[in-house]
């Protein structure tokens, strides 16, 4: 329940947290059900938030994109998540523009083009600056 979940007079506990979810279910709570999908998403998410520092279930481009970051290692893992447990529509994908030795220019749209952003340029695949359209 959401005492198990938030920590809110007990010790955080996920693992409790889903049984209590599953008792409520059971008893005919609606959302319930909810609950549990959100924690499940959560102990999937976790693990990528502390590798790469986003949520990947995150479509806009702008929270996932920095600089300094390896971006296409970013992109790839992110795009390898969202195919296991997200929205393979929502994969992003880049496009090489411009090539200039060690230092690159990528295009990032998403497959849809319904986040298409602008910009990013690299050097050694770190990203040194960014424009967005």
């Amino acid at each position: 329940d959401l005492c198990y979940k938030n920590g809110r007079g007990v010790a955080k506990n996920m693992q409790k947290a889903i049984e209590w979810y599953e008792k409520a279910r059971d008893a005919g709570y609606e959302d319930a059900s909810k609950e549990i999908e959100e924690i499940l998403l959560e102990r999937k998410v976790a693990p990528f938030k502390k590798k790469y520092g986003f949520d990947p279930s995150v479509n806009n481009v702008r929270s996932m994109i920095k600089v300094g970051r390896n971006v296409l290692a970013v992109i790839y893992a992110r795009n390898e998540w969202q195919s296991e447990y997200g929205n393979k529509a929502n994969q992003i994908s880049v496009k090489l523009v411009k090539d200039q030795g060690a230092s690159k220019c990528y295009e990032i749209y998403s497959s849809w083009g319904a986040f298409y952003e602008g910009y990013f340029w690299t050097r050694n695949n770190v990203i040194t600056s960014i424009t967005w359209k």
